[in-house]
């Protein structure tokens, strides 16, 4: 069985809406997404490296999501990813989709961004990853260790 990605229907399904009405919204709905699986990976029984940690959760609770903040959660993200090796295939597939839509954000599109748009953006990107996860199970394949997934 192959791993269901959430990048499959990003840009032809849940970007659709109306409510995604620039890049800076869609990043930071995808960093929300890529923190909780950060998260989550980080609480994985089966962890290579950590199986309970609760550190990069604590951090980001104590963060007001604006568009300042956005990229310093990328990073502190990415960096529980590479000291606790979740490099799963789904979290590889977020990293990368915040890194392709975080590349245009610098491109102004013209239109504002309030603040509580962006926390909702993160949020919503926050919720639904954990929906996809709940509605797309990872069902391990034991050929590939590196892939494992709760």
């Amino acid at each position: 069985m192959d791993i269901e990605l959430f990048s499959k229907d990003i840009e032809d399904k849940r970007f659709k809406r109306e409510f995604f009405k620039n890049n800076l919204l869609k990043e930071a709905y995808l960093i929300g997404a890529y923190s909780v699986a950060i998260i989550d990976s980080s609480n994985n029984e089966k962890g290579k490296v950590v199986s309970k940690n609760s550190s990069f959760k604590k951090w980001l609770s104590n963060k007001t999501i604006d568009k300042r903040n956005l990229l310093i959660i990328f990073e502190k993200a990415y960096k529980y990813e590479r000291m606790f090796q979740l490099d799963s295939v789904r979290n590889v597939d977020l990293r990368s989709l915040v890194t392709k839509f975080g590349s245009k954000v610098s491109k102004n599109d013209g239109k504002l961004t309030l603040k509580q748009e962006l926390s909702f953006a993160f949020i919503l990107g926050f919720d639904e990853y954990r929906e996809f996860k709940k509605d797309n199970p990872y069902i391990e394949n034991k050929n590939k260790e590196n892939d494992s997934e709760k």
